[in-house]
């Protein structure tokens, strides 16, 4: 599933997402934003919905990462 330029699941989406292969979450920056999730708010996403595979795109510039 592809869950980019969103800042929240809404709760009718959580049990069709369930359990997916892959899941590409959007994960702007460590601070809250109207449109998109936080780096917290995507990481709990992701352990709620249990993919076999995450990955976090959209981040800002001024994040780290590997």
């Amino acid at each position: 599933a592809w869950c980019t330029d969103v800042s929240s699941v809404p709760p009718g989406s959580w049990e069709p997402l369930q359990g997916l292969n892959t899941l590409v979450l959007d994960m702007l920056r460590d601070r809250a934003h109207p449109t998109h999730m936080t780096f917290d708010e995507a990481v709990s996403a992701a352990d709620s919905l249990a993919p076999s595979r995450t990955f976090f795109i959209h981040m800002s510039h001024d994040s780290t990462h590997q």
